[in-house]
């Protein structure tokens, strides 16, 4: 087998660097568009309009959950999740490569 029809080693593949960024430049994305729309200037929290108005904190509490740690909840573990996949990828590559002796690292 030439160097060429070799597969790829995907710890090394440049798809999966690519892969890994995508996610991560997604989460910063996100809480690049929660800062601009529920933070003023002093990095305070601003309510939707109507919430606190009148009314009692729980309001304010659950637009804050639903506009901000929702939101980025959501889009971490969808990073997690995408960075797992990856890790089994090369994982799965490295135990056919070195054999069942081979014990990933995990942080995830």
């Amino acid at each position: 087998m030439s160097t060429d029809e070799r597969p790829i080693d995907p710890a090394w593949d440049p798809r999966i660097r690519e892969q890994a960024h995508l996610a991560m430049t997604r989460v910063y994305y996100q809480l690049q568009d929660v800062l601009r729309r529920r933070y003023d200037s002093s990095g305070h929290y601003i309510e939707p309009s109507g919430v606190g108005d009148g009314g009692d904190n729980t309001g304010m509490m659950h637009a804050a959950n639903n506009d901000v740690l929702r939101k980025l909840d959501d889009e971490i573990q969808a990073a997690r999740e995408t960075l797992r996949a990856l890790f089994e990828q090369i994982d799965t590559h490295k135990r056919e490569r070195y054999g069942p002796g081979y014990k990933p690292r995990r942080i995830l």
